[in-house]
């Protein structure tokens, strides 16, 4: 684990100059933006995504899928997360307890050219 990184392209150029030095080969970044930046200084580097590492994002951004090369990323509703923030606020603005807990929104993996299979000396084979 590298970071804390603020999510931006800026600092996942950053995170990717600590990244190499793990010697890891997946990397799962907090947002789409963070792995795009990452990719960028991956390129920079010499280091061939998906052959050398795997990049994952999260969000599905607008132009996630047109990053170099496409981005894979965990991808949600966010309407329906941001329907259900709003009708929380507005329940809480109309005098009702906060509720707590978690509440789960469904996710599901975009799977893009970013991301390749697990190669041998990963598993220690």
């Amino acid at each position: 684990m590298v970071g804390p990184y603020t999510p931006t392209v800026t600092s996942g150029q950053a995170a990717a100059d600590a990244l190499v030095f793990t010697g890891a080969t997946p990397c799962v970044a907090f947002n789409d933006l963070l792995a795009i930046g990452v990719l960028q200084r991956l390129r920079q580097r010499g280091v061939r995504v998906p052959e050398d590492m795997s990049v994952i994002g999260c969000d599905d951004i607008f132009g996630a899928d047109f990053s170099a090369p496409p981005l894979t990323t965990i991808a949600g509703d966010t309407e329906h997360a941001g329907r259900l923030a709003a009708s929380r606020l507005i329940a809480i603005l109309n005098g009702e307890p906060a509720r707590t807990g978690t509440t789960l929104i469904p996710t599901h993996l975009l799977v893009r050219e970013s991301t390749g299979p697990v190669r041998h000396h990963d598993l220690g084979v």
